[in-house]
């Protein structure tokens, strides 16, 4: 049995304490109860694939089939299960530098061969299809970056994203994005659903 750990995620989770934490995306408890407007919630029911009532009310706030919805405990477990679901042990996955530690992290426990592309400094960090076409071959199976970045917060355009959208289609590869802004993403991606994964929290 492989067991990995990720530094990292070990220290965000047991060390991070400061009053603004800049380190995790996660939101802090809070009790239903404390709510101004008390929602309807209905936390039982069947989950065997999934909480239906959930996992269809992400579907119709994002106009897709329910069946299109996986909900996760978290971005990191839901790029980890997009990960699994598109790649096997020995593909090439290309991976944005610097990058979110767990993107790297998940890739490699699964057996993936990472080759990295730059977000270089003096370019703004700014997503650079050259650099991702530099490293891409026929053995690519998914590229996988972030939007905005993590860690400098750069929102790459629109036109940047659909051509790495097109590099990708070029060798029949995914592309996996992580990303805050769900709105711009189906802008870009209405009428052309096949080989995108969008994770988000």
């Amino acid at each position: 049995m492989r067991q990995r750990h990720s530094d990292y995620m070990h220290w965000a989770k047991t060390q991070s304490r400061a009053r603004f934490n800049l380190a995790t995306s996660g939101v802090g408890s809070f009790p239903l109860a404390e709510l101004p407007v008390q929602p309807a919630l209905e936390i039982n029911g069947d989950s065997t694939y999934g909480y239906a009532h959930l996992q269809g009310a992400i579907a119709a706030k994002c106009g897709v089939d329910p069946d299109c919805v996986v909900a996760a405990a978290g971005t990191s477990m839901a790029n980890h299960l997009a990960m699994a679901a598109l790649i096997d042990p020995g593909d090439e996955v290309l991976i944005e530098h610097p990058a979110y530690e767990l993107l790297v992290s998940a890739a490699l426990f699964l057996g993936a061969d990472v080759k990295r592309f730059p977000r270089a400094e003096e370019n703004g960090y700014a997503l650079d299809t050259a650099e991702i076409r530099r490293v891409l071959t026929p053995r690519t199976k998914l590229i996988v970056v972030t939007n905005l970045h993590n860690p400098t917060s750069v929102l790459a355009p629109d036109a940047v994203l659909r051509d790495i959208g097109e590099l990708a289609r070029s060798v029949g590869a995914h592309v996996l994005v992580d990303e805050s802004t769900w709105t711009r993403f189906t802008r870009i991606r209405r009428g052309r659903r096949t080989g995108w994964v969008r994770s988000s929290s």
